[in-house]
């Protein structure tokens, strides 16, 4: 009698047995993804890690409301609150929410740009608009560890250089 492939000796795995390697292959690689940031090194060689988020209602827990006028006031400065959980980069010394902060800059930089950032991030706080996507710097609060970059602080600053908003990842210089 003929050995079907259900009785195969063959050192070859059979359809099914691929199938299954396939999908625990695939499952291994969705939980081994690590977030992807870009590392910009300064004149000096200090390194800069950069990554692009997307702001949405499910990760914004509150951006405080501002005038043009306040916001001129303040220098441009505003926070928004994330959920720690939601962002792809560990903080486990921050026990609350992360705190995204726009860089105050002095009354002669144009705020226009900043403005308007601030005013999409708040539109999508208040469900009018479903997302919006920014550039982070981790510095100064990150360090290396052995499974990747990790937050020494609740705190992360939108992407800043020369009194103003970056809004990619790749060098300054």
């Amino acid at each position: 009698m003929p050995c079907l492939s259900a009785c195969s000796t063959s050192s070859q795995p059979n359809q099914q047995e691929r199938s299954t390697q396939q999908i625990e292959n695939s499952a291994t690689q969705v939980i081994d993804i690590k977030p992807k940031y870009v590392t910009n090194f300064s004149a000096s060689g200090k390194p800069y890690y950069h990554l692009s988020f997307t702001l949405d209602i499910e990760n914004v827990v509150q951006v405080e409301r501002y005038t043009v006028q306040e916001f001129e006031q303040n220098g441009g400065q505003f926070e928004v609150l994330l959920k720690k959980s939601a962002f792809p980069i560990q903080a486990p010394n921050c026990n609350s929410n992360l705190i995204l902060r726009m860089p105050w800059v002095p009354s002669s930089v144009d705020l226009t740009l900043k403005y308007q950032l601030y005013k999409s991030i708040l539109a999508v706080s208040l469900g009018q608009t479903e997302h919006v996507s920014v550039v982070v710097e981790l510095n100064p609060y990150v360090q290396e560890t052995e499974q990747g970059l990790e937050l020494t602080q609740c705190n992360l600053f939108f992407r800043h250089a020369n009194s103003r908003y970056v809004p990619h990842t790749r060098s300054v210089n």
